[in-house]
C-alpha cells in the first residue's frame, strides 16, 4: 500500500503503558500513521482501536530477528515506509547486579540493544530514500555511540549511509557497563 497522503509513518517498538503509549500518541496527534511494536496483543490492538485506521497493532517480539522483519512487512505493506524510528523496547530486569543472573541480562540485552539494532536495520533503507526521517533509540545505546553519532540523526543519505561504521567496536561493553553501574547504587 503507497504511504497515506501527507502522513509521516512511524514505528514505536516496545509501546507499553507509559512512555510507549505517550509517544504513540503523540505522533499520531502529529499527524503521523503509527506501527505499534509489542509483545502483548491485547494492550497495542486496543490502543490501536482507540486511534482508528491510522494505528497498526504489530505483536512483535524484537528481539527475534524474523519477528522484526515481518512486522515491518506489515507496516510497509499497510502504511507505507518507514520514515521515523523510536527504538524504546526494553526488558529491564530491574535486580540489579547481585541478582541478576547472566540469563536475565541476556535478555535483558536482546530486548533493548539487539532489539534496535535489529529495528535500525530494517528501517534505515526506508529512511535512506526519505529526506526527513528520524532514528530515535535508548539512552544506553546513545552513550556508547558518542556524541557524532547520537541516533537524533536525521537520516539524509549523506548523514545516516554510514551511521552504523562510526559506532566503536566496544559498543556492547559500554551498554553493559553503563547498565551495571547505574544498578550498583
Amino acid at each position: 500500500m503507497a504511504k497515506r497522503k501527507d502522513k509521516r509513518v512511524a514505528i514505536v517498538a516496545g509501546v507499553g503503558p507509559g512512555l510507549g503509549v505517550a509517544l504513540v500518541r503523540k505522533l499520531a496527534g502529529e499527524d503521523c500513521c503509527v506501527g505499534m511494536f509489542a509483545r502483548s496483543p491485547e494492550f497495542i490492538g486496543e490502543l490501536a482501536t482507540e486511534l482508528g485506521a491510522d494505528a497498526l497493532a504489530v505483536p512483535t517480539d524484537v528481539s527475534n530477528a524474523k519477528q522484526v522483519a515481518a512486522g515491518f512487512r506489515k507496516v510497509r505493506e499497510k502504511l507505507g515506509p518507514v520514515e521515523i524510528l523510536i527504538a524504546h523496547a526494553s526488558g529491564s530486569v530491574g535486580e540489579g547486579l547481585m541478582k541478576t543472573t547472566p540469563d536475565q541480562f541476556e535478555q535483558s540485552w536482546r530486548v533493548a540493544v539487539l532489539g534496535a539494532f535489529l529495528c535500525a536495520r530494517e528501517a534505515v533503507p526506508d529512511m535512506l530514500r526519505n529526506e526527513r526521517a528520524q532514528l530515535f533509540s535508548p539512552a544506553p545505546l546513545l552513550r556508547c555511540a558518542g556524541a557524532a553519532v547520537r541516533f537524533h540523526l536525521v537520516a539524509q543519505s549523506s548523514r545516516c549511509a554510514d551511521w552504523h561504521n562510526r559506532l566503536p567496536s566496544n559498543c556492547g561493553q559500554k551498554v553493559f557497563m553503563w547498565h551495571m553501574s547505574s544498578s550498583i547504587a
